[in-house]
């Protein structure tokens, strides 16, 4: 069976679960024929807030449907030792924890997980490291030095054609990337509008 609040999976004999601490007996009490736990599958979601509307969204189109929303706030207090100084800094994470459900019986489910993990197939495509300008600077700085110290000048101008070839070499990976998000954007968008459909209709 699994927890109507937190979704995770948990042995019917237990009275309490293991996870969010709620009363199974009373909740027990309040199901209807419908709520059959056996009849359910859960799963679970972390993200940051912005996308909380997004990611719901999203699931809502493949049959699952919110059961809660839990927003986190952790904060982290150490020292760190800056130039010397000891500081005391405080860092924060804020994220949100989403649990759905979906009926197992729910008509054309085989056809809503088959979307559903294609969807999740289409991961967007890694964005290229762009060339470190430190190079374009050292080499310009290097190449000022070109009348006084020939060396240097040299070293210079070995810096800017590294730069020059690898900013050559990100333009042409960012044309691929971009030509991929977009058509995973697309592809992932025609299947949520399939989804849909077939939500609207049963």
């Amino acid at each position: 069976m699994y927890c109507s609040k937190c979704g995770i999976e948990i042995n019917e004999n237990n009275s309490f679960c293991p996870k969010c601490g709620i009363n199974l007996q009373n909740e027990s009490k309040n199901l209807t024929p419908n709520d059959n736990t056996a009849l359910w599958e859960s799963t679970s979601e972390i993200v940051s807030p912005d996308l909380e509307n997004i990611t719901i969204d999203v699931y809502e189109s493949f049959g699952w449907e919110l059961r809660s929303s839990q927003t986190v706030d952790n904060k982290d207090t150490h020292l760190e030792n800056r130039f010397g100084t000891i500081y005391s800094v405080t860092e924060s994470t804020n994220y949100v924890k989403l649990t759905f459900r979906r009926n197992k019986a729910l008509p054309r489910i085989n056809e809503l997980r088959e979307l559903e993990d294609e969807y999740q197939s289409y991961e967007s495509p890694r964005a290229p490291d762009s060339p470190n300008p430190l190079l374009l600077i050292g080499g310009i700085l290097l190449l000022c030095t070109l009348t006084l110290f020939s060396g240097l000048g040299a070293i210079g101008i070995i810096l800017l054609v590294i730069y020059f070839v690898k900013k050559f070499k990100y333009e042409k990976e960012l044309k691929v990337y971009s030509s991929l998000a977009a058509d995973n954007i697309l592809r992932r968008d025609e299947i949520l509008e399939k989804a849909k459909a077939i939500i609207d209709n049963i």
